[in-house]
């Protein structure tokens, strides 16, 4: 067995590769449901299920424009909502069957990044490079798990790593107009899923133009604009009436609203490049920059986007994972043409292979971990159970008085759209009874989610004396790697929930 493998990968290994990656996110498929941040829920999956409900959640359709999400590109959550829409068509209208296969899809889509950064290196002339690369691609403990989750920043990532293949696989023919051509629709596309991409695509350009390949990179030019016009000019502004109006809307309001989110230090990027390869980091990040000169548009594609993302104060994990394959086969390129040039490093192939079995050894017990991740599993399962309940649920009372604003909660998954009102710090129990005053007696909530274990007795007495015989119904824990994270950083909101219902 272990010999027909090695005879594989020296043979077949994008085969392999492909096997390993697309079982890991099989795993995920099945396993890691729920949702991991705020964006890849309310901004895709909401919206979408809203859309085929006949609901504009967030007034994402909205023509006047200045509503918390307006500024957001349809495309993705679009071809959700056509997702969703067939589906319920062919009778699938449970929230978690309809997940099941939304992540399917996204597995699959992914299985192109390993493709193409595979191709990419090869294409440089760097087999080991290429199998390296792609290996990471495929299996580093996060891939399969940002693969199946409904992240724009991680969407986008196939269609820039395939134009990057376009503009590199051939780059002795410099007047070929057809592969910058087709690069450039990948990155317009790239950019109509996620904005900021659109910095790759620019670095890329840029390469060509230092390289003084002028005919490539205006080709690629033009391929860029022809979908952003069609999109954003075109198909958005007959939605809207207002062309390119959510792409303006969204430069202006980021460019005046950016520090008001997660400010971290401009190097906070470089650590998490740095860390995320374990013991590997730091020689992949030296890799980078080591004679990147013969890898320029690449190396131009990656740096101009860590950089610009680097400038601006909101920072948030998610953003940099667009580049992470980039990343891979840019530092594995830089750091593998230095270990041939250094004495020191193939004098001692030891150390090199000790660093490897370190890395892979971390990577493993992560890898399973992550691929088998529920995230926020009690809050998700808390809001399935809605739609178990006997009637239709009107009205919903979340507490979690330890968060100092509002609070949002994934309504996709009860199948159903009650109204949420929440108990936290700027919503106090004066602010509910005077709101719950003026509902009818059949509009009360009727069913009360408190968030966390914290003075629970408290907590549920000050609600009972707003909303009297309330009564427990279940509880639902969180699950270990939950707990962890929540260990880690208190922000993570991801513990136990208990649900409490009104009697009637």
């Amino acid at each position: 067995m272990k010999a027909a493998i090695r005879t594989v990968w020296e043979e077949r290994p994008l085969v392999l590769l492909l096997l390993l990656g697309g079982f890991f996110r099989l795993l995920a498929v099945f396993f890691s449901n729920g949702y991991a941040m705020h964006d890849d829920h309310f901004h895709v999956v909401e919206v979408a299920q809203g859309w085929a409900d006949g609901r504009d959640l967030f007034d994402w359709l909205d023509l006047t424009y200045g509503g918390s999400t307006s500024f957001r590109s349809l495309v993705y959550p679009g071809l959700v909502f056509l997702l969703f829409e067939g589906l319920e068509l062919l009778g699938l209208n449970d929230p978690m069957g309809k997940m099941l296969v939304l992540r399917f899809l996204h597995a699959l889509w992914s299985l192109l990044t390993i493709v193409f950064v595979y191709r990419i290196a090869q294409a440089m002339g760097h087999p080991r490079v290429a199998r390296e690369a792609a290996l990471l691609t495929a299996v580093l403990w996060l891939m399969p798990y940002i693969s199946v989750r409904t992240l724009s920043e991680v969407v986008c990532i196939p269609l820039l790593m395939g134009g990057a293949w376009l503009l590199l696989k051939d780059q002795r023919t410099r007047n070929a107009w057809l592969p910058p051509l087709l690069a450039g629709l990948c990155f317009g596309l790239a950019f109509s899923i996620r904005y900021q991409s659109i910095l790759f695509g620019a670095g890329m350009g840029l390469g060509l133009l230092l390289n003084r390949r002028i005919r490539p990179a205006l080709w690629l030019l033009l391929g860029t604009l022809l979908p952003i016009g069609l999109i954003h000019g075109l198909l958005e502004g007959w939605i809207t009436g207002d062309p390119f109006g959510k792409v303006i809307y969204y430069i202006q309001y980021n460019a005046t609203h950016s520090g008001e989110y997660i400010v971290l230090p401009w190097y906070n990027y470089l650590l998490l490049l740095i860390g995320i390869l374990g013991p590997m980091g730091p020689l992949y990040f030296f890799g980078v920059f080591w004679k990147f000169r013969t890898y320029l548009p690449l190396f131009l594609g990656f740096f101009l986007f860590l950089a610009f993302h680097s400038y601006i104060p909101n920072k948030q994990e998610r953003f940099l994972f667009t580049v992470l394959p980039a990343y891979f086969l840019l530092g594995s390129l830089g750091w593998n043409r230095f270990v041939q040039s250094s004495r020191f490093w193939t004098r001692n192939p030891g150390i090199r292979r000790g660093l490897w079995i370190a890395f892979w050894a971390i990577n493993g017990i992560a890898l399973l971990a992550f691929s088998t991740y529920f995230p926020k599993e009690a809050l998700v399962r808390a809001m399935y159970s809605l739609k178990q309940e006997p009637e239709p649920v009107h009205t919903l009372l979340v507490d979690d008085v330890r968060r100092p604003d509002t609070l949002f909660v994934p309504r996709y998954y009860s199948g159903q759209w009650p109204v949420v009102y929440v108990h936290t710090q700027k919503y106090d129990l004066p602010y509910l009874e005077r709101r719950f005053e003026a509902l009818p007696p059949d509009r009360q909530p009727e069913i009360v989610l408190f968030i966390g274990s914290e003075q629970l007795d408290e907590r549920v007495a000050r609600v009972r004396k707003l909303l009297p015989g309330l009564q427990f119904a279940r509880h639902f824990k969180a699950n270990a790697l939950d707990r962890f994270l929540h260990w880690l950083n208190e922000y993570n909101r991801t513990e136990e929930v208990y649900k409490y219902r009104v009697p009637q």
